[in-house]
Formats: structure tokens, C-alpha cells, sequence
């Protein structure tokens, strides 16, 4: 029944794409002299800036970009979407798992974590973003899964703070379940700092999950399971870095180190990787180095369908 869910969502917002194709120009309300950002039906993405409609009898409606090796005329017919060039980058409401300060808006997504975890995401107008996500893993029962839900309210956000870049702050809470039995809290506060090809994000949580599950066993059916300790009332941090390559659109670099427990420095994680992204979907692929010391690989695919 799952499947079925999943697939009928799919086919409704590809057939709400499909209809919506149509006036894709006129819906862009295009400033002549602004820079967009235009992916074509092929995959191409092509940067300029906006010189003027056309219109042909047999191509339709069109438009003329001056892009860095001339000016091109593309129509209707072959682009997918056209947005503002500083609003091509969707996915920089998270890095790989740290949620920056900046909101989701109108890039709702969905995605697969590690092969075996569904996540995905929406924005609620312009200050609202909520993420949920679950583990999937084979022959584990249901209650020993595990679940998330995110949600942060983005209070500050001026995007022309610097010259050039920005700064945005949020505040959240996350609740996960390391089992069904086994819910935690924490409350975070996420600033984060935007510069040309550059966003850093530093965060500070606290865990607010109650002594009741200061300690307990979390388990994945006949897989295992393992002692958790998780201390109430501690205050973590993380620090988020994702950087985008010179002269490449679609490349990322992407950090993250995390901290649960500030007095511990035991109790710390670092996630470092490559994000391949356009304006509809993201491939992230690095690895997770813990202080036992052990090391894992981690990668994270999202799809940003609207």
C-alpha cells in the first residue's frame, strides 16, 4: 500500500508539471537585464541575462539570452523551468542532515538517505519548513524503525546583509524515535551566513528529552541493538560547509561536524562529501568518520519535483 501511495504522488505532480508547462515564459514574469537561470527539457542549464521576448510561426513563443559565449534565442518548446539565477539553488535549506537557517519556500522535496530511509520536505509560505523521514531496512519490524520529524521557523533572513551575501537564522525542534518506544527532542537555534559561491551554518542544540531516556537500548529487530546514552538538558553544536566549485554550476563541496554533547569531544561526528545538483534533483555522496574511530559512507539523493 506504500508503493501504491508513493507511485499515485508521483504521477499527479509529474501531470501537474506537464500541465503547467504551458506559458512558462509568461509565468516568469522576466525583467530585461535580470539573470536566470534556464534549464532546458534535455538538461541543460543555461545562465544569462534577459534581453526580450520573441515569437516565431513555427518555434512559438520564445526568448533571447546573453549568456557568456553570446546571446542564444530558446523557446518555449525546450525549457523546463526558468527561475531567478539566485534562487537556481534549491537544496540550501540543509546541507547533508544539519538544517541550515534559510526555509524551504516553494522547493519541496522528496528523497532517499543510505538506500533504506525515505525523507522529504515543504515549505510553508516563506518562513515555515517542516522535513519528516523513516527508515525502510528489510526483515525490521515497524517499531523498531526509525523515524523523524523536523520542523524550524526561519525568523531572520536578509539576503543582501554583505555585499555580496546574506544571513538567516531559524529556530527549531527536532523529534526522532530510535524505536517506536524511544522518543527524543531537541530545540536548536541555525544562523546561517551566504557568500558568492559559499554557505556556512553554525547550530546549537539542546537536548530536551526528559531522564527518562538519559539511558535505553535501541534495537533493529534481529539486526541487534545498542546502548544509547543520551544526557538531558546538554547542549550540542554543529557547523555546516557547503561550497560550490568555481566555474561549475552543479558541483558542492559539503561538511558538516557535529557535537551532542560539548563537554565530550567523544561524542562527535564528521560528515564530509560531494553534492552534484541542478534545479531538480541532488546527489550527495561522502562519508561519516566517528570517534570510536570508525569510518562509514554515506550518500543522499533528493528530488525536487515542482
Amino acid at each position: 500500500m506504500r508503493r501504491i501511495v508513493l507511485a499515485v504522488w508521483i504521477l499527479i505532480i509529474c501531470t501537474v508539471r506537464i500541465l503547467a508547462a504551458d506559458g512558462i515564459i509568461k509565468d516568469a514574469n522576466l525583467q530585461t537585464g535580470e539573470r536566470y537561470a534556464v534549464r532546458l527539457i534535455n538538461g541543460e542549464l543555461l545562465i544569462g541575462t534577459f534581453v526580450i521576448t520573441v515569437s516565431d510561426e513555427k518555434e512559438g513563443e520564445g526568448i533571447k539570452l546573453k549568456t557568456e559565449i553570446g546571446t542564444a534565442t530558446i523557446y518555449e518548446s525546450q525549457i523546463a523551468e526558468i527561475i531567478p539565477y539566485d534562487e537556481q539553488y534549491r537544496h540550501a535549506h540543509r546541507v547533508f542532515l544539519l538544517p541550515t537557517g534559510e526555509p524551504i519556500k516553494r522547493n519541496a522535496f522528496i528523497g532517499n538517505l543510505e538506500l533504506f530511509a525515505l525523507f522529504g520536505g515543504v515549505g510553508i509560505t516563506d518562513y515555515v519548513s517542516i522535513t519528516a523521514g523513516r527508515t525502510m531496512l528489510p526483515s525490521v519490524p515497524s517499531g523498531d524503525q526509525i523515524s523523524f520529524v523536523n520542523v524550524k521557523a526561519t525568523v531572520y533572513n536578509e539576503p543582501e546583509m554583505f555585499n555580496p551575501g546574506g544571513m538567516s537564522i531559524a529556530a527549531g525542534v527536532n523529534m526522532g524515535w530510535l524505536n517506536a518506544p524511544n522518543q527524543l527532542l531537541h530545540a536548536y537555534v541555525s544562523t546561517t551566513f551566504t557568500r558568492v559561491r559559499s554557505r556556512i551554518t553554525g547550530l546549537v542544540m539542546m537536548n530536551l528529552s526528559g531522564n527518562s531516556m538519559e539511558l535505553f537500548t535501541a534495537k533493529a529487530g534481529t539486526l541487534g541493538s545498542i546502548l544509547v546514552r543520551n544526557p538531558n538538558g546538554v547542549v550540542g553544536v554543529g557547523i555546516g560547509v557547503d561550497s560550490r566549485f568555481p566555474y561549475r554550476q552543479d558541483l558542492h563541496f559539503i561538511g558538516e561536524l557535529w557535537n551532542n554533547d560539548i563537554s565530550k569531544a567523544s561524542s562527535s561526528v564528521l560528515m564530509l562529501g560531494l553534492r552534484i545538483a541542478n534545479t531538480s534533483v541532488s546527489a550527495d555522496f561522502g562519508f561519516a568518520v566517528f570517534s570510536r574511530p570508525y569510518i562509514i559512507p554515506v550518500m543522499s539523493f533528493a528530488w525536487t519535483p515542482m
